[in-house]
Protein backbone atom coordinates (compact mmCIF):
# COMPACT_ATOMS: atom_id res chain seq x y z
CA UNK A 1 0.00 0.00 0.00
CA UNK A 2 2.95 2.69 0.65
CA UNK A 3 4.75 1.63 -2.58
CA UNK A 4 1.31 2.56 -4.17
CA UNK A 5 0.42 5.80 -2.49
CA UNK A 6 4.41 6.46 -2.94
CA UNK A 7 3.51 5.92 -7.10
CA UNK A 8 0.60 8.78 -7.28
CA UNK A 9 2.84 11.17 -5.07
CA UNK A 10 5.51 10.82 -7.77
CA UNK A 11 3.06 10.94 -10.37
CA UNK A 12 1.37 13.83 -9.16
CA UNK A 13 4.90 15.64 -8.44
CA UNK A 14 5.25 15.31 -12.19
CA UNK A 15 2.00 16.54 -13.32
CA UNK A 16 2.22 19.65 -10.79
CA UNK A 17 6.83 20.23 -12.43
CA UNK A 18 5.01 19.71 -16.02
CA UNK A 19 1.97 21.88 -15.71
CA UNK A 20 4.44 24.45 -14.12
CA UNK A 21 6.69 24.38 -17.50
CA UNK A 22 3.89 24.73 -19.24
CA UNK A 23 2.64 27.76 -17.46
CA UNK A 24 6.06 29.59 -17.85
CA UNK A 25 7.54 28.40 -21.37
CA UNK A 26 6.60 28.42 -24.54
CA UNK A 27 5.36 25.15 -26.34
CA UNK A 28 6.79 26.57 -29.86
CA UNK A 29 10.53 27.00 -28.78
CA UNK A 30 10.75 25.47 -25.03
CA UNK A 31 11.99 29.38 -23.92
CA UNK A 32 10.68 31.26 -21.04
CA UNK A 33 7.53 32.99 -22.39
CA UNK A 34 6.49 37.07 -21.32
CA UNK A 35 4.88 35.82 -17.94
CA UNK A 36 8.53 34.26 -16.89
CA UNK A 37 10.74 37.15 -18.66
CA UNK A 38 8.65 39.38 -16.50
CA UNK A 39 9.47 36.99 -13.41
CA UNK A 40 13.57 36.94 -13.92
CA UNK A 41 13.33 40.88 -15.49
CA UNK A 42 11.50 41.88 -11.99
CA UNK A 43 14.19 39.89 -10.27
CA UNK A 44 17.10 41.20 -11.85
CA UNK A 45 15.98 45.00 -11.06
CA UNK A 46 15.53 43.71 -7.46
CA UNK A 47 18.49 42.49 -7.25
CA UNK A 48 20.73 45.09 -8.93
CA UNK A 49 19.53 47.38 -6.65
CA UNK A 50 20.14 45.76 -3.68
CA UNK A 51 23.74 45.08 -5.23
CA UNK A 52 24.21 48.50 -6.80
CA UNK A 53 24.62 47.06 -10.35
CA UNK A 54 23.92 47.15 -13.93
CA UNK A 55 22.23 44.83 -16.69
CA UNK A 56 20.81 44.94 -20.14
CA UNK A 57 17.62 44.02 -21.53
CA UNK A 58 17.83 43.75 -25.28
CA UNK A 59 14.70 42.58 -27.54
CA UNK A 60 15.38 40.79 -30.60
CA UNK A 61 12.90 41.16 -33.75
CA UNK A 62 13.68 39.11 -36.54
CA UNK A 63 13.71 40.94 -40.03
CA UNK A 64 11.24 40.65 -43.12
CA UNK A 65 10.34 37.27 -40.76
CA UNK A 66 6.80 37.85 -41.87
CA UNK A 67 8.16 36.85 -45.61
CA UNK A 68 9.08 34.08 -44.84
CA UNK A 69 5.90 32.95 -43.28
CA UNK A 70 3.69 34.25 -45.80
CA UNK A 71 5.83 32.11 -48.77
CA UNK A 72 7.00 29.14 -46.85
CA UNK A 73 4.11 28.60 -44.49
CA UNK A 74 3.76 28.61 -40.73
CA UNK A 75 5.35 25.28 -39.42
CA UNK A 76 8.75 26.28 -41.44
CA UNK A 77 8.32 29.38 -39.41
CA UNK A 78 8.05 27.74 -36.04
CA UNK A 79 11.13 25.55 -37.16
CA UNK A 80 13.00 28.88 -37.46
CA UNK A 81 11.81 29.91 -34.49
CA UNK A 82 12.99 26.88 -32.55
CA UNK A 83 16.15 27.34 -34.23
CA UNK A 84 16.75 31.20 -33.72
CA UNK A 85 16.59 30.18 -29.80
CA UNK A 86 18.79 27.48 -29.79
CA UNK A 87 21.32 29.83 -31.43
CA UNK A 88 20.67 33.07 -29.24
CA UNK A 89 21.10 30.43 -26.13
CA UNK A 90 24.50 29.53 -27.33
CA UNK A 91 25.55 33.55 -27.17
CA UNK A 92 24.63 34.23 -23.70
CA UNK A 93 25.59 33.31 -20.16
CA UNK A 94 23.62 30.39 -18.13
CA UNK A 95 22.73 33.58 -15.58
CA UNK A 96 21.45 35.00 -18.81
CA UNK A 97 17.69 34.94 -19.54
CA UNK A 98 16.44 34.55 -23.02
CA UNK A 99 12.28 34.56 -23.63
CA UNK A 100 10.36 34.45 -26.29
CA UNK A 101 7.84 36.87 -26.67
CA UNK A 102 5.68 35.66 -29.25
CA UNK A 103 5.81 36.48 -33.31
CA UNK A 104 9.33 36.86 -34.56
CA UNK A 105 10.62 38.60 -31.01
CA UNK A 106 12.88 37.03 -28.54
CA UNK A 107 13.93 39.10 -25.17
CA UNK A 108 16.97 38.91 -22.87
CA UNK A 109 17.89 40.11 -19.58
CA UNK A 110 21.21 40.24 -18.92
CA UNK A 111 22.22 40.45 -14.91
CA UNK A 112 25.12 41.60 -13.78
CA UNK A 113 26.84 43.31 -17.02
CA UNK A 114 28.88 46.30 -15.80
CA UNK A 115 30.61 47.40 -19.18
CA UNK A 116 28.73 48.12 -22.25
CA UNK A 117 31.57 46.09 -23.96
CA UNK A 118 30.29 43.26 -22.31
CA UNK A 119 26.53 43.84 -23.70
CA UNK A 120 28.07 44.88 -27.18
CA UNK A 121 30.23 41.44 -26.91
CA UNK A 122 26.98 39.38 -26.70
CA UNK A 123 24.65 41.87 -29.03
CA UNK A 124 27.35 40.74 -32.06
CA UNK A 125 27.72 37.29 -31.36
CA UNK A 126 23.75 37.05 -31.84
CA UNK A 127 23.93 38.65 -35.04
CA UNK A 128 27.36 36.29 -36.34
CA UNK A 129 25.25 33.51 -35.35
CA UNK A 130 22.42 33.95 -37.79
CA UNK A 131 25.26 34.76 -40.16
CA UNK A 132 24.76 30.60 -41.41
CA UNK A 133 21.90 29.91 -43.10
CA UNK A 134 19.54 28.16 -40.97
CA UNK A 135 18.56 24.42 -42.63
CA UNK A 136 15.20 23.27 -42.23
CA UNK A 137 13.97 20.34 -43.83
CA UNK A 138 17.07 20.43 -46.30
CA UNK A 139 16.34 23.82 -47.64
CA UNK A 140 18.63 26.94 -46.90
CA UNK A 141 17.13 30.08 -45.27
CA UNK A 142 18.66 33.32 -44.10
CA UNK A 143 17.43 35.66 -41.35
CA UNK A 144 18.56 38.30 -40.01
CA UNK A 145 17.74 40.13 -36.40
CA UNK A 146 17.75 43.89 -35.21
CA UNK A 147 18.26 44.11 -31.30
CA UNK A 148 17.51 47.28 -28.89
CA UNK A 149 19.38 47.25 -25.99
CA UNK A 150 18.50 49.28 -22.51
CA UNK A 151 20.77 49.04 -19.63
CA UNK A 152 19.34 49.39 -15.98
CA UNK A 153 19.32 51.78 -14.26
CA UNK A 154 20.54 54.30 -16.87
CA UNK A 155 17.83 53.92 -19.19
CA UNK A 156 14.89 53.07 -16.27
CA UNK A 157 14.58 51.47 -13.18
CA UNK A 158 10.90 49.54 -13.86
CA UNK A 159 10.51 46.96 -16.40
CA UNK A 160 8.10 48.36 -18.30
CA UNK A 161 10.41 51.71 -19.00
CA UNK A 162 13.29 49.14 -19.51
CA UNK A 163 11.28 47.20 -22.61
CA UNK A 164 10.00 50.46 -24.19
CA UNK A 165 12.94 51.64 -24.07
CA UNK A 166 14.88 48.40 -25.56
CA UNK A 167 11.69 48.81 -27.74
CA UNK A 168 12.38 52.53 -28.91
CA UNK A 169 16.40 51.31 -29.90
CA UNK A 170 15.25 48.31 -31.46
CA UNK A 171 12.70 50.23 -34.06
CA UNK A 172 16.03 52.81 -34.09
CA UNK A 173 18.16 49.29 -35.41
CA UNK A 174 15.55 48.93 -37.79
CA UNK A 175 15.56 51.97 -39.12
CA UNK A 176 19.22 52.46 -39.48
CA UNK A 177 19.19 49.26 -42.31
CA UNK A 178 18.52 46.11 -39.83
CA UNK A 179 20.60 43.27 -38.58
CA UNK A 180 22.42 45.37 -36.32
CA UNK A 181 22.26 46.97 -32.58
CA UNK A 182 21.32 49.65 -31.25
CA UNK A 183 21.80 51.06 -27.58
CA UNK A 184 18.97 52.90 -25.98
CA UNK A 185 19.74 57.48 -25.87
CA UNK A 186 17.68 59.84 -24.57
CA UNK A 187 17.69 61.69 -28.02
CA UNK A 188 16.02 58.57 -29.74
CA UNK A 189 12.92 59.70 -31.08
CA UNK A 190 9.77 57.43 -30.35
CA UNK A 191 8.23 56.03 -33.56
Amino acid sequence: MIDKEKGWQDRATKLQKDMSYLLTHDSITGLPNRALFYDRLDMAIIHAQRNKERFAVMIIDLDDFKKIIHTNGHLLGESLLKETGIRIKKCIRKVDTVAYLGGDEFALVLPAVMRKDNTIKVARGIIKSFHDPFDINESLFTLTGSIGISIFPEHGDLAEELLKNADIALYYAKDKGKNNFQFYSYTLKVF
